[in-house]
């Protein structure tokens, strides 16, 4: 008995690398307390990820999830 696959691979390896990227472990000594409007620039990197992962979601649920009729 096989599984039926729901959504297509890339998918799992886009969340993947936007969840690596959403956590600023890659911004060098240097750059961790630059400020952009005020707020951190790892901040704003982190919450915009976020953003384009909600975004990511709705996509693939709006194109891949199917209703059981």
């Amino acid at each position: 008995m096989r599984s039926k696959k729901v959504f297509p691979s890339f998918i799992w390896v886009v969340y993947i690398l936007l969840f690596a990227f959403s956590i600023p472990w890659y911004f060098p000594k240097e750059m961790e307390m630059d400020l952009f409007l005020g707020l951190p620039l790892w901040l704003i990197i982190s919450i915009s990820i976020i953003i384009i992962i909600a975004l990511f979601t709705i996509l693939v649920i709006h194109k891949y999830w199917k209703a059981e009729s």
